[in-house]
């Protein structure tokens, strides 16, 4: 489900965070059968890598993510266990935690062990889904760390969601191939990451 050109770009990001050495962990929310994870994981090997998903498919979706999405509700079901095969054949399985369930239940229990963020992947489509994981785990993504919206262009939920996040907290970096930005170093002593 992961388009060739994306899946690069994933990769080549995560890279281009490991030579310049930005710390902290890949985090991926809605990882499916684990593609995103692994490429970002290949990109930055020496990174943990963190996957979200209920691997029960998509969410019960909300009148602002349009009337096609409740077409999707339940399907996308991913793999735990091919995520896991993904990282036994290609990565580093230590390098690898999975945190089970639905966004709303496991970003608040695990956001106190994931510590600083250098790539946060969002693959979430629907508006809750994404609003809970962009304020849940933002704040955790360090200066100089990537943010990617995989559906920014495609579900009305998942920009929607992202908008008004990025308006109500100021945050002006400029969005890249209209899907990730980079987090600006702080200005201002004290200030909030934007």
């Amino acid at each position: 489900m992961l388009a060739p050109r994306y899946g690069r770009e994933l990769f080549q990001l995560a890279r281009e965070l490991e030579s310049r050495r930005v710390p902290g962990a890949i985090v991926d929310c809605g990882v499916y059968n684990g593609g995103s994870s692994l490429l970002m994981s290949k990109g930055a090997p020496s990174r943990m890598v963190w996957a979200f998903d209920s691997f029960q498919g998509l969410p019960e979706s909300t009148a602002v993510d349009g009337p096609e999405s409740k077409e999707w509700v339940g399907e996308a079901i991913g793999s735990e266990r091919k995520l896991i095969q993904g990282f036994e054949k290609y990565a580093d399985l230590t390098r690898l935690r999975i945190a089970k369930g639905w966004f709303e239940e496991t970003l608040p229990r695990y956001r106190g062990e994931i510590g600083p963020i250098a790539f946060l992947h969002i693959d979430a489509d629907w508006y809750e889904s994404v609003r809970v994981a962009l304020e849940e785990l933002y704040p955790l993504v360090v200066p100089e760390g990537y943010v990617a919206i995989d559906d920014y262009k495609v579900w009305p939920g998942a920009k929607a969601a992202t908008d008004e996040f990025r308006e109500r907290n100021q945050v002006s970096a400029r969005f890249v191939g209209g899907h990730y930005w980079k987090k600006p170093r702080n200005r201002v002593a004290g200030a909030a990451w934007a």
